[in-house]
C-alpha cells in the first residue's frame, strides 16, 4: 500500500517538466487573409524541420526549462506543421498538431487546444490610440485583435492561444492529456505601420462588410516582423488530482489496517 502511495506521490511531483518562456522570431513574414495565417519559410533558422521548412526560430528571450534542454538560439521551429493556420483560402489551410515542433529537440512538442476570442467590439472605425476591435467575418467575430497604435496611424495585430506541452513526445499529451503535460498560453503579434484597423478591414472587405464573398476572394496582406511569446506552467488541476488520490489511498490503507487488527 505504501509503495502505491509513494509512486503516486512521485508522479505528482515529477509532472509537467516544460516550464518557462518561449520566444519566437523569424526572418520570414506572415501572409494573412480573413480566415488564415501562413508563416513563410525562415532562412535564419538553424536545423532542419520536417516535412516542411522551418518557419520560425527561437529568440534570445527564451528561458524554457525541459528534459533535454535548453533550446539553442535561432533553433528552427515548425509552426502549425508548416501549413497555413485557419481555414481556406488558401488551399491547405488547417489546424495542425503538434502546433510547435523544434528542429533539434524532437521530444519537445506544443499542442494547440484552443484560441481565445477576439475583441467584443466589431466596429473598427474611429478607434482612439490603444482601442481595439475584431473584424466580423460573415457574422462571426475573428479571434484576431486589431489595436490602434502609433497615435492611430498604425495597427497592432495579435492572436492569443492555449494548449499543452510535453518534453516526452506526442503520446503524453495528445490526443489524451496526462499529468506529464504542462499548460501554455501565448500567441503571435505584429505591428503594421501606415494603416488603421478600419483601413485593414476595408483592405479585406472593400464595401465595409465582410461576407462569404470576401472570404472566397482570399485577399492577402503580407505582415513583417511577427513575433511569438508563450509561457508554460504546471497545471494546478494535476497537483490537486494527485493530492486527492493520495489522501484517498491513505484513508483506504488505514481502514484496511483497522480491519486486519480486528
Amino acid at each position: 500500500m505504501f509503495g502505491v502511495v509513494a509512486a503516486l506521490t512521485f508522479v505528482g511531483t515529477a509532472n509537467a517538466d516544460v516550464m518557462g518562456s518561449l520566444g519566437l522570431g523569424s526572418s520570414g513574414y506572415v501572409q494573412a487573409t480573413l480566415t488564415s495565417i501562413n508563416w513563410t519559410a525562415d532562412a535564419s533558422a538553424i536545423g532542419v524541420c520536417s516535412p516542411n521548412p522551418c518557419n520560425a526560430d527561437v529568440d534570445s528571450a527564451t528561458t524554457l526549462l525541459f528534459t533535454g534542454g535548453p533550446l539553442g538560439l535561432r533553433e528552427g521551429v515548425e509552426v502549425n506543421g508548416g501549413f497555413p493556420f485557419g481555414s481556406p483560402p488558401p488551399a491547405g489551410a488547417t489546424i495542425f498538431n503538434p502546433f510547435l515542433q523544434f528542429a533539434s529537440h524532437p521530444n519537445l512538442l506544443y499542442f494547440l487546444t484552443g484560441v481565445f476570442p477576439g475583441s467584443s467590439n466589431t466596429n473598427c472605425a474611429g478607434l482612439a490610440n490603444g482601442q481595439s476591435c475584431s473584424i466580423n467575418v460573415a457574422g462571426t467575430p475573428s479571434p484576431v485583435i486589431l489595436t490602434a497604435t502609433g497615435n492611430g496611424t498604425a495597427t497592432r495585430v495579435s492572436i492569443d492561444m492555449f494548449g499543452f506541452a510535453s518534453d516526452a513526445g506526442a503520446a503524453v499529451c495528445f490526443p489524451v492529456v496526462t499529468a506529464a503535460c504542462s499548460s501554455w498560453t501565448g500567441g503571435f503579434s505584429a505591428t503594421i505601420a501606415g494603416i488603421t484597423p478600419q483601413g485593414l478591414l476595408l483592405f479585406f472587405c472593400p464595401d465595409g462588410t465582410c461576407d462569404a464573398a470576401d472570404v472566397a476572394a482570399g485577399n492577402r496582406r503580407d505582415v513583417l516582423s511577427v513575433s511569438g511569446s508563450f509561457i508554460a506552467t504546471v497545471p494546478e488541476t494535476d497537483s490537486t488530482f494527485f493530492f486527492t488520490a493520495e489522501l484517498g489511498l491513505v484513508a483506504l490503507g488505514v481502514k484496511l489496517k483497522k480491519r486486519l487488527a480486528a
